[in-house]
């Protein structure tokens, strides 16, 4: 294979934020996956009777019904119940642990057979317009593990679970921080188009900053540790998982038997990823990551996961799927509840991001100001507004602030923004004009 490129390399590109938004902007919605385990096996229990059809003139609430133009069958007393959760927005921002877990005790509640992500997820847009960089996504991961402790932990361990569902990745679109999401669960489906990956480029992170190599690779070094940690909870590869995630890491395969046998450099018939070095032409050009072609960090379609076998099967529609599943004679679908859930909790998060990002611009532009030293303390006492009110908000919000880019953890914020209210009221003790 052919590996060199004769256009201008990557490098560059990232250095030109327009160019990577409208690489962004215009890769297509398809998607990949990674290898899958055998899915979890049904409790021995004796069978469990499905939600009761309420009494004949009982009052009923819509959101605990199925829905209507879903499924086959629904009648059927053996019909499996399958629990549908439609993940948009953008993975470990829109969807977080907090409103996963109001919804996975509504799929309790239905004691369902099957639990769906039906994933249609990708960065949100940036709030100032600024370029989106890929390795953005890392910055999610730490609200996807909590994601993963609620949606494969905890239904294990609670023993209030008493029949453990199928936990199954229906992926459509899976790109920035969405595409770790699909890494928790073992059975992964892709649509025919689905796109897994653009959450790349981790080597690139830090680079502007102050801080010494060895700290850099060991932040870096962190992230990866998370991602690979999401694909060990459901058994999948982790070099996959590190090809998506570095510029640097070659992988390649060669089938045999019928079966691919990866190998981390070139030595493979197929190249799912170089090491982007643009000094051996190897970098990706800026016509290939607009179109989403280029191979230094791999993004899988679906024609790829399944030549590797990564995934389970492809369903073009719920239908299909339920197919691949083994549940297509009889089947309903829940997940009105859901629905609401998840719009309430991104109404929250529109709320609250632009409301941070005030403060954080109120911040930036305070000056200090006065002509005495009254005037210059009520100048300060401004600003610790500001910092207090930002404290408040991270401490109340936590899960949506930690979404947001760069702020660190919630905890770590909220304690740097305390030591400057300390700094605050130290100047305003000290600058008195009677001691001048």
């Amino acid at each position: 294979m052919n590996t060199t490129k004769n256009n201008s390399p990557i490098r560059p590109l990232l250095a030109a934020p327009m160019l990577l938004a409208l690489a962004l902007a215009t890769l297509a919605p398809m998607s990949a996956t990674l290898a899958q385990a055998p899915a979890p096996d049904k409790a021995p229990d004796a069978p469990e009777s499905k939600p009761e059809t309420p009494a004949t003139g009982a009052k009923v609430n819509k959101m605990d019904l199925p829905f209507d133009n879903m499924g086959t069958n629904q009648s059927d007393p053996n019909a499996a119940v399958v629990y549908l959760i439609k993940v948009r927005g953008e993975v470990g921002t829109d969807f977080t642990a907090t409103p996963l877990r109001r919804i996975l005790e509504d799929a309790k509640r239905v004691k369902a057979d099957i639990i769906i992500l039906d994933i249609d997820s990708a960065f949100r847009p940036s709030p100032d317009g600024r370029p989106i960089m890929l390795y953005e996504a890392f910055y999610r991961l730490s609200n996807i593990q909590g994601v993963a402790t609620e949606l494969i932990d905890r239904i294990r361990d609670d023993p209030s679970w008493v029949k453990k569902p199928r936990i199954v990745s229906w992926v459509k679109k899976a790109t920035g921080p969405a595409a770790f999401l699909p890494l928790v669960t073992r059975e992964i489906y892709f649509t025919p188009k689905a796109r897994m990956g653009d959450c790349g480029y981790l080597d690139l992170m830090y680079t502007d900053g102050d801080a010494d190599e060895v700290v850099r690779q060991k932040w870096r070094g962190n992230y990866l540790a998370q991602a690979e940690g999401l694909a060990n909870k459901g058994g999948h590869d982790y070099r996959v998982v590190r090809a998506m995630c570095r510029e640097d890491y070659v992988l390649s395969y060669t089938m045999v038997g019928g079966k691919p046998e990866f190998h981390e450099d070139m030595s493979g018939d197929t190249i799912l990823t170089d090491d982007g070095d643009p000094r051996a032409g190897r970098a990706n050009t800026a016509e290939e990551v607009v179109r989403g072609t280029g191979n230094d960090v791999l993004s899988l379609t679906t024609d790829v996961a399944k030549r590797i076998g990564f995934i389970d099967g492809e369903a073009p529609t719920l239908d299909d799927l339920a197919f691949l599943l083994g549940v297509e004679r009889a089947y309903k679908v829940y997940g009105r509840r859901s629905e609401r859930i998840l719009a309430e909790w991104t109404a929250q998060v529109d709320k609250v991001l632009p409301t941070f990002e005030d403060l954080q611009r109120d911040l930036r532009e305070w000056r200090l100001e006065g002509e005495n030293s009254e005037q210059r303390n009520q100048s300060r006492m401004k600003r610790k507004r500001i910092v207090q009110k930002m404290i408040d908000l991270l401490l109340r919000n936590s899960e949506i602030t930690l979404a947001t880019r760069s702020f660190g953890s919630p905890d770590g914020m909220a304690d740097r923004l305390r030591q400057e209210i300390v700094r605050i009221d130290q100047e305003i003790r000290l600058d008195r004009d009677d001691k001048r």
